[in-house]
Formats: structure tokens, C-alpha cells, sequence
């Protein structure tokens, strides 16, 4: 992404973060004025993304050689490192929290949400090992370590020569673009969800729904000032700290540690299931083994974010705004 210059830090320079607040305006009209193409577009990138993993995953897995791949990672890593790719691993899985925003505009959302959120997860899993160990077998597991995301680009030179890698990487810009476009499918939703409920200021407006575009603007304009400002705060905890010497954000992992706190509070929903479980008359299934299983899987990626540099400063100042949106609620009527 461009030259190294005045305004580059690595990864982030000038162009990097122009192009991210231009797609970020670009997929929120998008979302907000061309819903139905929004989605085709979900629909087509998925397919596309799905489509390069398994081509790489099979070649891989028939052309070179798994078993080696699965016996050396079989033989390295800590348990703390684990635990901390964890919280990498619930932010690729972030969607499944994203969902349940747009279920009222779902065919049979009572049947068809739950089969999606709990097949698609297990799917997405098998591709992306699949697509682990494929590469893996082909390039061996120091030389994935050692190239790190460009790994791909030399397997598929390896496959389809000189053009592989731009084939490859179009998938891969693809792909990024889609779980971007479906995040903001499902984020501009969110502020509507609590606004029919009235449990954020200024209700009455973000509940309104365009008769002519059928989605909530206010709501999706309201979120697209929220992620304005993580995106700032994304800015300082990099170019920031390493270009300015911002110290302050330093540690501000805005990607990461944020899923670690969501799965603090999911704990408390799950306990809240097994608490309710005899008044709703759930299953043993249902109010009790998934719930104890899902407040495991929760503690694994909380300890995870407890093991992260700098975690303590931002659960202190996620608490501060916690406190003061409870502050801000609307009181409810009786």
C-alpha cells in the first residue's frame, strides 16, 4: 500500500487509512440505499472466498504432504499461546454475534437462525483447516511461520506459476470486502434492535424505518459515526504510538480485546439460561449442557484477553462507557 513516507508506519500509511475511511463510506451507502445488491454482493463473495479456499485446500492435501503438516503441529506451541490466539479466533467468528441483528428479516428466523449459526461456524472451521493443513503440507510449517500471510502467494505460484498469486490475492481482496460488507449489513441494524426496545436516547428516531429503502437510516448513520470513532481510535493505537508516540493508546488492541469483553457479558447470559431454564421449560439439552459448555468455551478466550498486554487499561475503560450508557438509558415505564 503506496511508499514508505512522512505518514507510514509499516502496514498503515496515508493511503491505507484513506482507503479504509472510503470504504467504510462506500459500503455504509451501500448498505443504506442498495440493500438487495448488498446482499447479492455478500452472496458472491462468499462463494468466491469459500470457492479459493477449497481449491487451495485440496490441491494442497492431495499434492503435498498432510501428514507431515499435522505431526509438526503436533510438536510446538504453549498453552498460553494458545489461549491468546483464541481471541484472534473469536474475532474471525465475530458474524455469529452479528447475526441475530437481522433475524426479523430472515425467512423463519426461529427455525432457519439457529441451523445457520450452528452449522456455519462448524463448516467455516473445516474449510479453514482444511485450507491450514493444505498449505502446510505443500510448503512445510517453518516456511509458513516464516512467510506468514504472504505463505498463499507461494503456493500458488506453486500451482499456477507467475499469475497464481494475483488470482489468489483477488479472492483474498474479495473476501476481506465481503466480511466488511457484512458486518456493516448487520451493524447498522444494531442501534434499531434497542431502539424499538427504547433503550438508547433519541428512540423514536432511530426506530424509524425508510419506507422507500425499507432499513433504518438514522440507525445506520448512528453506527456509522460509532465506527468512525473506533477507527480513530484504531489510528492511535498504531500510527499513533509508533509514528506520533502517542503512549497512551500503546496496547490498545481495538480488534481483539473488545470480543474478549463481549464473551464476559455472554457468560452472564448464559448463566442467566440455566438460571431461567425450569420457568421456560428448556431441555436438559438446551438449558443446561450448551449453556455450561458455552460459559467453557467463553472462560477459554476470556483467559486468553486476561494474558494480552495492556487488557487491564481497556476493561477500564470499556466499564466507564458500560456505566455511562446505563446512565443514559431511557427509563422504562412501567
Amino acid at each position: 500500500f503506496g511508499a514508505p513516507g512522512p505518514f507510514s508506519t509499516g502496514e498503515f500509511t496515508t493511503f491505507s487509512w484513506v482507503l479504509s475511511v472510503l470504504l467504510m463510506v462506500i459500503f455504509f451507502l451501500f448498505n443504506s440505499f442498495a440493500t438487495k445488491k448488498a446482499g447479492q454482493f455478500q452472496s458472491a463473495a462468499l462463494i468466491i472466498k469459500v470457492s479459493v479456499l477449497v481449491v487451495l485446500a485440496l490441491l494442497g492435501l492431495f499434492l503435498g504432504n498432510p501428514v507431515e503438516s499435522v505431526s509438526a503441529a503436533s510438536t510446538g506451541g504453549t498453552m498460553g499461546g494458545l489461549f491468546i490466539a483464541l481471541i484472534a479466533i473469536g474475532f474471525a467468528y465475530d458474524g455469529w454475534l452479528v447475526a441475530p441483528s437481522i433475524a426479523h428479516e430472515i425467512k423463519n428466523p426461529k427455525r432457519n437462525l439457529p441451523l445457520a449459526l450452528t452449522f456455519a461456524p462448524i463448516i467455516i472451521m473445516l474449510i479453514y483447516l482444511a485450507y491450514t493443513i493444505g498449505i502446510t503440507s505443500v510448503l512445510g510449517a517453518d516456511r509458513v511461520m516464516e512467510l506468514g500471510n504472504a505463505a498463499v502467494g507461494e503456493v500458488a505460484t506453486r500451482f499456477f506459476g507467475e499469475f497464481g498469486p494475483r488470482f489468489v490475492y483477488v479472492g483474498v481482496v474479495i473476501s476481506i470486502l465481503g466480511t466488511f460488507n457484512g458486518l456493516i449489513l448487520g451493524y447498522i441494524r444494531l442501534p434499531y434492535a434497542l431502539a424499538v426496545r427504547n433503550e438508547i436516547p433519541f428512540s423514536k428516531s432511530l426506530a424509524v424505518v425508510n419506507k422507500k429503502y425499507d432499513i433504518p437510516l438514522a440507525s445506520a448513520w448512528t453506527t456509522f459515526g460509532i465506527s468512525l470513532v473506533w477507527l480513530f481510535l484504531h489510528f492511535m493505537a498504531t500510527t499513533g504510538v509508533m509514528e506520533y508516540g502517542i503512549m497512551l493508546f500503546n496496547g490498545l488492541e481495538i480488534d481483539g480485546l473488545p470480543i474478549v469483553l463481549t464473551y464476559v457479558f455472554y457468560v452472564i447470559l448464559y448463566v442467566g439460561v440455566i438460571k431461567r431454564a425450569k420457568v421456560e421449560k428448556l431441555s436438559t439439552l438446551n438449558g443446561y449442557v450448551f449453556p455450561i459448555l458455552a460459559i467453557a468455551g467463553a472462560f477459554l478466550i476470556i483467559y486468553g484477553g486476561l494474558s494480552a498486554p495492556k487488557f487491564n487499561v481497556y476493561l477500564i475503560v470499556s466499564l466507564v462507557g458500560i456505566v455511562a450508557g446505563l446512565l443514559i438509558r431511557p427509563k422504562q415505564s412501567v
